[in-house]
């Protein structure tokens, strides 16, 4: 009976455990720009096409910088562009050019 319980629980840890890793909470991407603009202060004009879930495992919004929201926007199929003090979130694919790249400096 000891071995039972032992196995039972043993799978019941194993499973829970396993759940979490292959279920990572999206956060919405209006969400990420939000936080950023308001840690930055960062103006964000943002096209009504981009939406979507951004699954981040080992990194909380308040740790994203300038290179992760250019990488997370590139995953998504978007790209940022300057033009005065606004940042133009735009699908990637989009032909015109608001400003200059908004990219981290290298």
């Amino acid at each position: 009976m000891k071995y039972f319980v032992f196995v039972f629980l043993s799978v019941l840890v194993s499973s829970q455990v396993f759940a979490e890793r292959v279920e990572p909470n999206g956060v919405d991407i209006l969400e990420i720009l939000e936080s950023y603009s308001k840690s930055n202060d960062v103006k964000f004009v943002v096209d009504p096409r981009i939406r979507g879930q951004v699954n981040m495992i080992g990194l909380k919004l308040e740790e994203i910088d300038k290179t992760d929201l250019n990488n997370i926007l590139q995953l998504h199929g978007m790209t940022a562009y300057k033009k005065s003090d606004v940042v133009y979130i735009v699908p990637a694919q989009r032909e015109e050019e608001f400003g200059e790249k908004w990219e981290a400096a290298k």
